[in-house]
């Protein structure tokens, strides 16, 4: 018995607005974390939602190699600290109006992001890499690091 034969993978067809996936839908979220976590490579593409991913009320979270293609508000970090983000790329831009930023921060200290690169899109509108309160900062360029003590 050939185990492929018995092996179904599910239709992605659509996978951007499957009709399952309402408004809140996320790829990844991340939520009350305490003990250390660390996650290598998550891959956040092509969802219409905003944000994407997010990370509410964590501790102590490091994520390695984030991976990010779409044209929405890519990471929403609410009430989080000691969180890492080292190295990421993708193809990425804003569309949207409603949308503020690729990263979207409230309420969250420490936090280091370091080493994120984006490719832009056609017809993206001008945005930031991080929205962290009254903080902008621009995605002219590269990130090459965001600390926040």
């Amino acid at each position: 018995n050939n185990i492929l034969n018995e092996f179904k993978l599910p239709d992605f067809a659509d996978k951007r607005n499957p009709p399952e996936r309402g408004p809140d839908y996320l790829l990844l979220l991340i939520e009350n974390t305490r003990n250390p976590l660390a996650l290598y490579q998550p891959s956040i593409e092509h969802l219409d939602n905003s944000p994407q991913m997010a990370i509410r009320s964590c501790r102590n979270l490091q994520i390695h190699g984030l991976k990010f293609e779409s044209r929405r508000e890519l990471l929403a970090i609410d009430n989080s600290s000691n969180v890492v983000i080292f190295g990421g790329s993708g193809n990425y831009g804003i569309d949207t109006e409603d949308d503020r930023g690729i990263v979207v921060i409230r309420d969250s200290a420490p936090l280091f992001i370091a080493n994120l690169n984006r490719r832009p899109i056609m017809g993206e509108l001008p945005s930031h890499w991080i929205v962290d309160g009254e903080v902008r900062v621009s995605d002219a360029y590269a990130l090459t690091l965001y600390w926040k003590r």
